[in-house]
């Protein structure tokens, strides 16, 4: 009887856990992605773009990432994945921007795909989210818009838009 109980107890156990799919999933670059322990995103201190941090738990797909720097104008394209709620995911992007003076220019989609356009002083940001599964990826998108914009050749175009080659 003891033993048929640790049985039970056992496979309880396993299936509770196997149940919950979004503990450990890969990213497009096989990295390993964790699901949140809490409610909420917090802003990693390290992020790679200082005036818009990127979630904890994200990692930056650097394979799809760029950036260039042309004298005062900055060209950045960062792709982020994380497994986080895609609303809260949302919720984070717009309070981050909002906190780093990136004023709302508008906002388009719904989930599974949200886009969001931000400017500050000479430059443009587009966010776009997408969520497939468990994993949104945060497609990050800043450009030089003032006089003397040079842009390079990939930087043309937003990866937001829809008559680019971006995904």
């Amino acid at each position: 009887m003891r033993c048929t109980s640790l049985t039970v107890l056992a496979i309880g156990i396993l299936a509770i856990g196997c149940a919950d799919h979004r503990l450990m999933q890969l990213s497009d670059d096989a990295r390993w992605l964790t699901a949140p322990m809490g409610p909420g995103i917090i802003p990693r201190e390290d992020s790679p773009i200082p005036d818009l941090p990127m979630p904890i738990g994200f990692v930056v797909l650097a394979d799809q990432s760029r950036v260039e720097i042309v004298g005062d104008q900055r060209y950045v394209l960062h792709v982020y994945q994380g497994q986080s709620p895609f609303a809260e995911v949302l919720r984070f992007y717009r309070q981050q921007t909002a906190r780093n003076d990136w004023r709302p220019i508008g906002e388009d989609g719904k989930p599974p795909r949200q886009l969001l356009w931000y400017e500050k002083g000479p430059e443009q940001l587009s966010i776009q989210l997408d969520r497939v599964g468990n994993i949104v990826t945060a497609t990050v998108f800043i450009t030089y818009i003032g006089p003397g914009a040079t842009p390079p050749a990939w930087a043309m175009g937003s990866p937001t838009s829809d008559d680019s080659d971006w995904k």
